[in-house]
């Protein structure tokens, strides 16, 4: 099959969802099929050009990456990534392929509702989501969908049995600034963890790539953009991990945890992202959606070990359940594939 993702008007960077386009083009490459990303051309040199360079660095990209050029292309399917993609992708010529939006995230942070349904659900698009929440936030306005999820990296994360060893309990979290940090809610974790902090010896771990935290932040180890065997390293070196998020489609860094046997912490927000994987009492704990509820479910989990280890093994096996990055983008082939005939 001859696939082009299109992440024009949005581009490829140094972040979650970049890395997701990646290793599926990636992924689909390795798996015997024809693979093109679009990227805008003000994000790369002539170098870059020739080099297949972009502002992407987590890993390298092993199908073509184009600017110019890509509407004489001939494919069975072009996919926008992103909602900026989405007018570019309907306006693509008929020679590109089925027009579909592979939706990842409800980017309110970016456009209203308003916006959304009309320059996003009411476009014409095969619609793919890769979440729970973001299916049942589609079905609110009678938008049918296909869950399609990205697959996880197995050979990448693992439980090192290494957090048995620390000396001082350790929490973490994932650090983002802007209108991100607002929907991740990462003043919720100061907060609470500042509070914690007064009573007990406790640590925080946190990393990101959107630059550095604030300086009376009550961070003790702050890594930006940890390579693949170190961040596998300070997955399995946290004791309890800390997402309050309100607002994404697949929240990965929890998942990521819970691969390596962390336990976490998430709130019960509509679009949390965790509804794929996280069950209270079973997989992990959801707080009520308040920093009060949300600090005192941490502290019950700091005072329970016994509870830790058990939802952190019975977290592994939750994400091992929802597949590897093959077995996902073979459900996505074959959805395309169905919906051509």
């Amino acid at each position: 099959m001859d696939i082009i993702f299109n992440c024009l008007d949005s581009g490829l960077g140094n972040n979650g969802g970049s890395r997701t386009i990646v290793r599926s083009a990636n992924t689909l490459k390795k798996l015997g099929h024809n693979v093109v990303i679009l990227n805008p051309p003000g994000k790369r040199t002539k170098l870059d050009l020739i080099n297949n360079k972009t502002a992407y660095t987590w890993d390298t990209i092993n199908v073509p990456v184009m600017s110019e050029g890509w509407a004489h292309l001939k494919a069975d399917v072009i996919i926008a990534t992103a909602y900026t993609s989405v007018k570019t992708t309907v306006e693509a010529p008929d020679s590109c392929g089925m027009k579909v939006h592979w939706m990842r995230g409800w980017e309110t942070w970016k456009h209203s509702e308003e916006w959304i349904k009309e320059n996003v659900l009411n476009q014409p698009t095969l619609k793919i989501v890769n979440s729970l929440n973001l299916q049942d936030k589609l079905k609110e306005y009678n938008v049918e969908s296909k869950l399609i999820r990205p697959g996880y990296d197995f050979d990448e994360l693992k439980p090192l049995h290494t957090r048995e060893t620390n000396k001082v309990l350790t929490l973490g979290a994932l650090y983002n600034k802007g209108n991100k940090r607002k929907e991740k809610r990462v003043d919720w974790i100061f907060e609470a963890v500042e509070k914690i902090k007064k009573d007990i010896t406790i640590a925080l771990v946190m990393f990101g790539g959107e630059g550095q935290p604030p300086i009376n932040a009550p961070i003790d180890l702050f890594i930006p953009n940890p390579i693949r065997d170190r961040k596998n390293n300070l997955y399995n070196r946290i004791d309890i991990w800390l997402a309050p998020t309100e607002n994404d489609s697949l929240h990965l860094p929890p998942a990521e945890a819970m691969i390596t046997e962390c336990c976490i912490v998430g709130t019960d927000t509509p679009m949390n992202g965790m509804k794929d994987y996280l069950i209270n009492m079973e997989t992990g704990l959801i707080s009520m959606n308040s920093i009060t509820s949300f600090e005192n479910t941490v502290r019950l989990l700091i005072n329970d070990i016994d509870l830790r280890i058990e939802l952190g093994k019975n977290a592994r096996e939750k994400i091992l359940s929802l597949g590897t990055r093959e077995y996902n983008m073979n459900i996505l082939l074959n959805y395309l594939e169905d919906n051509m005939l």
